[in-house]
Formats: structure tokens, sequence, C-alpha cells
């Protein structure tokens, strides 16, 4: 697979795996962490989490989400930092859509 649709693959399989069960989350999980840096940079999997919390499809998810944000940063996978900025993000669009 070209590196350009890493991230778009980080999105699919992490957004393909909250609507399925505990242990397809857990599979899901494993194998990022198993592509981590051999195959998928850090940059794409942080990228690949931003086009998930950027897209629509997402806003149905609020509750699982944060299980996998939590999960990639405790796999170190995505740095702490991420969730951080990430969050100013959205509080900065928040602000600017008001």
């Amino acid at each position: 697979m070209p590196n350009q649709y890493h991230p778009s693959f980080v999105k699919g399989l992490v957004s393909m795996a909250m609507s399925r069960d505990d242990e397809k989350k857990e599979i899901s999980s494993s194998l990022l962490s198993a592509l981590y840096a051999d195959v998928i940079s850090p940059v794409h999997i942080e990228d690949g989490f931003n086009l998930l919390l950027r897209s629509a499809d997402v806003l149905d998810a609020v509750d699982i989400l944060p299980l996998f944000l939590g999960r990639a940063v405790v796999d170190s996978i995505l740095p702490s930092a991420f969730i951080t900025s990430a969050k100013e993000a959205d509080e900065l669009e928040m602000s600017s859509q008001n």
C-alpha cells in the first residue's frame, strides 16, 4: 500500500472497529501497534486519527473513540500531546464558528 493511503487506512480500520464487538476492537488496536513505525509512520498514525476526529461519522462514536485514543497513547503509537492538541484544535474551531 502506498504511503499516502496509510492515514486513510488508520481511519478506516478504527472507524470499522468502533461498530464491532470488543474482540474486534482489541484486534484492531493490536494491528495498529504491530504496524507502527515499521509499516505505518508515526506521522501517518496521527494523520489517520486526525482524519477520524474530523469526520462526520464520528459523531455517533463519542463514547468509543476516546477508548481507541487512550489505547493508542498507552501503546505508545500516539503521543499524549496528541490528545491535548486535538482538543485545542477542536476548541479553536468551535470558537471560530461562534
